[in-house]
């Protein structure tokens, strides 16, 4: 298990992720804001035909890197896949390149897995990358069945790596990181998706903005979440999010919550107040309240009838 490996396997299976985002991420700054035709709808209208081949470069760079460090210093000969560009979660075995599934992956039924995931988002924030604005990130997280161990962040245009590896703590560029101690909502800035204000009715949202100092509307919940870690905001309030949004970004705040001496739940649940509860899937279904955790009690007071 996990936590019971020695602390030099822990930080080389950190290392090996910390150097897969940051390839990805000097291959993604390549192809930030070079070319107007970055904003052109691909067939979907979803996002920009150049943005998708650069989220699937980057999803190539990152499973290579990850496949080949795992196996490189675990004895397990297997391990699955999350990642939004291959459509499916897979279970990659050793001796698998990331080519041999990365065109067309046979779904893995993820279940009953108990061992190891790679949960992988290589362009967290597609349509402002695809924009020119530096509001995206690659991120990466070593999960060992529900639970998450390894996390990292990174942010290429500002060169922020934040990490985390459960019972240690949070770091932003190496260095410990904890949430705000910001304690009235009077007083707290708020990030909230957009996803919010099409599902929930404005007099529920009004009451939120006119209990907080400020909105702040940002795109990617994985940077966010790590933004309520280090605390340049309070708080965060996500809906609808895929596993490979949040699992990196989850564990960094949880373990910025313990750099702070606060219990993880008291500032990482559901919007009622709930453990989150992943799932080894692809499915859009998780909402988010990730605090300071001395805010946490009184915005779940308002998103718990969301």
């Amino acid at each position: 298990m996990f936590d019971k490996k020695p602390e030099l396997e822990r930080q080389l299976l950190l290392k090996v992720a910390e150097e897969a985002v940051r390839a990805a991420g000097a291959h993604l700054l390549r192809g930030f804001g070079t070319s107007p035709a970055l904003s052109a709808p691909d067939k979907t209208g979803s996002r920009s035909a150049i943005s998708s081949v650069y989220d699937k470069l980057s999803n190539q760079i990152l499973l290579e890197a990850l496949l080949e460090g795992f196996f490189r210093y675990e004895s397990d000969d297997e391990v699955a896949v999350i990642s939004e560009e291959l459509k499916v979660p897979v279970i990659a075995k050793r001796g698998d390149k990331a080519q041999d599934f990365a065109a067309s992956a046979a779904q893995a039924d993820l279940a009953r897995w108990r061992k190891y995931s790679w949960v992988v988002d290589p362009l967290c924030g597609s349509i402002p990358y695809a924009r020119g604005v530096a509001d995206f990130i690659v991120s990466v997280c070593l999960m060992e069945g529900r639970s998450r161990k390894i996390g990292v962040v990174y942010d290429p245009v500002r060169d922020e790596l934040f990490s985390a590896v459960r019972g240690q703590g949070a770091r932003l560029n190496g260095r410990p990181i904890a949430p705000s101690a910001i304690r009235v909502l009077a007083k707290a800035y708020v990030s909230v998706e957009h996803k919010v204000f099409r599902i929930i009715a404005g007099n529920k949202t009004r009451k939120l903005a006119q209990a907080i100092q400020r909105l702040r509307v940002a795109g990617t919940c994985g940077l966010e979440l790590c933004y309520v870690a280090c605390g340049r905001v309070d708080a965060l309030i996500k809906m609808n999010q895929p596993l490979y949004d949040y699992a990196a970004g989850a564990l960094i705040l949880s373990e910025s919550l313990g750099n702070a001496g606060k219990q993880t739940k008291s500032g990482l649940t559901d919007l009622k107040g709930d453990s989150l509860k992943p799932t080894l899937d692809l499915e859009k279904n998780t909402n988010i309240l990730g605090t300071n955790g001395a805010v946490h009690s009184a915005l779940r007071g308002i998103t718990a009838n969301w």
